[in-house]
């Protein structure tokens, strides 16, 4: 079970979704939002005019305003430097169970060259890192094809799911808090009347 959720977050709409997805994690389990956002260094010159402190600190006040509105627990943070090291750093600060984490919606060229601070926090993190993309709305919502409920005997959450998404939470748990499942959880030909 996760006691303490990081989110990092640029202010950007991925940004917006990941947090959203944090705050509502946090808020089923109990517990505590860290709001991380990264100020990019920038040249001498170009530092007067970013004023890059400023502006990360106005990305997490979404984060703190959305988990006081909801009555989570929230605490917010500014970093400078690498983003990935900086991420990686803060979650050993705060003691994150898990990193959660909007992904870039830059393809092709752009993210060759500058690689995805997403996939540089997932390979050095010592915790999980839940990437939520431009389609979570769409995922996370339950699927035409769902006939399964399952509630979770450790968290109690219920999900209403496909065969497929059933295969996936035996094979590695339940996705809120991590416990292992058994077959009796789940409850098949379920009509979902509330999609």
């Amino acid at each position: 079970m996760y006691r303490d959720v990081l989110v990092a977050t640029d202010g950007s709409e991925g940004a917006r979704r990941a947090a959203d997805h944090a705050i509502d994690l946090a808020e089923g389990m109990g517990a505590t939002v860290h709001g991380l956002s990264v100020a990019k260094e920038f040249e001498a010159r170009d530092q007067l005019r970013a004023r890059p402190q400023r502006e990360a600190a106005g990305t997490v006040t979404y984060v703190e305003h959305e988990a006081k509105d909801r009555g989570v627990e929230v605490t917010t943070a500014v970093r400078s430097g690498d983003p990935c090291e900086s991420i990686v750093a803060y979650a050993g600060e705060v003691d994150a169970d898990v990193i959660v984490m909007g992904s870039a919606s830059e393809s092709g060229i752009g993210r060759l060259l500058k690689g995805s601070v997403a996939n540089c926090v997932h390979e050095k993190a010592t915790v999980p890192v839940l990437i939520v993309n431009e389609a979570a709305g769409d995922r996370l919502s339950t699927p035409e094809d769902a006939d399964v409920r399952f509630e979770c005997p450790e968290c109690g959450e219920v999900v209403h799911m496909s065969e497929t998404t059933k295969r996936g939470f035996l094979d590695r748990g339940c996705i809120m808090c991590g416990s292992a499942v058994t077959a009796d959880a789940f409850e098949t030909n379920v009509e979902v009347t509330d999609r």
